[in-house]
């Protein structure tokens, strides 16, 4: 009984995703490509597992109206060169929130070729 009801948990996030990206897809799909990707470092207050509040930076893409100039990501010892509007004025209008989220152990840069198209 019990896999049954994980499987028909599974099923029913599957739908609801699928469905989600379906309707995402469709009503966006004449803004693809249209706007330039923003980028900023938000710095926001979070707390460590000893409860002290520390500082850490959240990158932001967001779709721009700036034009995007050559950056570099730096990935310790190495380095990808892609082109962003830094700072760049946010593109006017309503946009979908999408949250990314790396995991324990990644990098919230680790994803930044997705976070960028998704932001144009």
């Amino acid at each position: 009984m019990v896999a049954g009801i994980v499987s028909a948990r599974w099923l029913a996030m599957v739908l609801c995703i699928s469905a989600l990206f379906w309707t995402s897809g469709r009503a966006m799909a004449g803004q693809a490509g249209k706007y330039n990707a923003g980028y900023t470092t938000l710095e926001v207050d979070v707390y460590d597992v000893e409860g002290n509040k520390v500082k850490a930076d959240v990158p932001v893409w967001y779709p721009s109206t700036t034009a995007e100039s050559p950056f570099k990501y730096d990935y310790s010892e190495n380095t990808v060169s892609t082109g962003l509007a830094v700072e760049g004025k946010p593109a006017e209008g309503g946009f979908p929130l999408i949250i990314y989220s790396h995991g324990a152990t990644g990098c919230g840069l680790s994803m930044a070729f997705l976070t960028e198209r998704l932001a144009r």
